[in-house]
């Protein structure tokens, strides 16, 4: 394991924690540590500088997962995990400008949600409720 999945791992072990205190659930450390490699290598490809691997991988005729929203625009990405009616769901959101440059993002674990289309409807009054909060903070209000 590399040194920068450290951060991972201990996100992963907090999260198991959680679950064992709080859903009667546990994962086994190789769960914990398989997840805990790709949210660093997700972490690092959010914040990774422009330039580099993207253009080696637009050279090969592959297209992007994400693409940027207008100039001046904001673009705000959203994502609800279900597994089962018994768990807790994971939330979390990320907005970038039009140079992919990240401006916010949160995650989240939500109460138990009787369906995948309940979670992702709390997903989204979540999503609200945070951006209406970050709001709060400005002059604008």
């Amino acid at each position: 394991m590399q040194l920068n999945s450290c951060r991972g791992c201990f996100g992963g072990i907090w999260k198991n924690r959680n679950a064992i205190l709080y859903a009667a659930t546990q994962e086994t450390t190789s769960n914990i540590m398989q997840r805990a490699e790709e949210e660093t290598h997700i972490w690092h490809e959010v914040n990774k500088k422009p330039g580099g691997d993207d253009v080696r991988r637009k050279n090969r005729g592959q297209k992007d997962r994400w693409s940027p929203p207008l100039p001046e625009f904001v673009k705000c990405n959203v994502h609800a995990n279900w597994r089962n009616s018994s768990l807790h769901s994971g939330v979390a959101w990320i907005a970038r400008d039009s140079n992919g440059q990240v401006k916010f993002h949160s995650r989240e674990a939500l109460t138990k949600s009787g369906s995948r289309l309940v979670a992702e409807l709390r997903c989204i009054i979540w999503v609200l409720q945070s951006v209406r909060d970050l709001r709060r903070g400005t002059s604008g209000s």
